[in-house]
């Protein structure tokens, strides 16, 4: 597990970051401070899905290889 992700892991946040935050949070309705819950939670989501997965990059590049025409193509021009 990432330890950015919860679990033990403390966030080393300034004073005064912990201190907006929590006027902030204060300062929402219950309804809004579920909503700023549910994305705290994505976000955690987000970052443990961000991994690249080597194994479907390498099942990708095999399948692409069959149709790649030559090292040119490898290379993208933006």
């Amino acid at each position: 597990m990432n330890p950015n992700m919860g679990g033990d892991f403390k966030v080393a946040l300034s004073p005064e970051d912990r201190e907006q935050i929590t006027k902030e949070i204060e300062s929402l309705p219950p309804d809004k401070v579920r909503e700023v819950l549910d994305f705290i939670g994505y976000l955690k989501i987000k970052e443990l899905n961000s991994g690249v997965d080597v194994a479907s990059l390498i099942l990708q590049q095999r399948g692409l290889a069959k149709i790649w025409k030559g090292e040119e193509e490898t290379l993208y021009a933006l």
